[in-house]
């Protein structure tokens, strides 16, 4: 009788010592709160301001590639996300789709003295500074330009031979998708994700472009 008690005394024991500590262990789990995403499949921007900038003549817009809405095809212009009122957090997470359109040529210098630049700014702060390429040529992604050693053209791409857009329209292998990922410490209540290039030679937008699909911008507390 004893050693049934004394069993059942030590089952109390440790179901009250498990008891206690669930709440300091919930209070150090991860919160995601998802507090933008756009698939563009209404057609509509939702937050997203449209530029255009030295001599681009390219409006971005709604279109259908590879089988779904996407924004583009962006030729010397940019996209800015602006969002309000994030909730408590200490990190942010982008992610997008990029699909790279037609012949870029990642850190060749052309007549220009340009590379194909691709860049993406949060809150004013340079997150990425890169090119890529669908030629011969080798580009800077998935590293910053000029920081680390060049890749092969389509380096890092999740899928390399999509058709193109435009002016290459039927090739085959004229478009590169990538899945763009980063995360940074973020704290402050609000947020502007800003993306855009600088392709060579201006105004060359049935030739080479760029869109986005599936932004997603989430709010990380650890």
């Amino acid at each position: 009788m004893k050693k049934i008690k004394s069993h059942i005394i030590l089952r109390y024991l440790i179901l009250a010592f498990i008891l206690l500590e669930l709440p300091s262990c919930f209070k150090n789990l991860t919160v995601q709160n998802l507090v933008y995403f756009n698939d563009f499949e209404t057609g509509q921007y939702n937050g997203i301001g449209l530029s255009r900038f030295y001599l681009s003549t390219d409006t971005p817009k709604v279109f259908t590639f590879n089988g779904s809405k996407v924004l583009g095809g962006f030729n010397n212009g940019a996209f800015t996300v602006f969002l309000n009122h994030l909730p408590v957090h200490n990190a942010i997470n982008v992610e997008f789709d990029l699909y790279i359109h037609g012949p870029w040529q990642g850190d060749y210098l052309g007549t220009s003295a340009v590379p194909d630049l691709w860049k993406i700014l949060i809150d004013n702060q340079n997150v990425l500074l890169t090119t890529f390429s669908n030629t011969s040529y080798k580009q800077s992604y998935p590293s910053y330009y000029l920081s680390g050693p060049e890749y092969p053209a389509r380096g890092d791409a999740y899928i390399t031979a999509l058709p193109g857009r435009c002016s290459t329209a039927a090739q085959a292998d004229g478009s590169s998708w990538y899945k763009f990922v980063t995360t940074i410490p973020h704290t402050i209540d609000s947020t502007t994700i800003y993306c855009a290039d600088a392709l060579q030679p201006y105004n060359s937008g049935c030739t080479k472009s760029w869109s986005i699909d599936n932004i997603k911008i989430t709010a990380i507390k650890y």
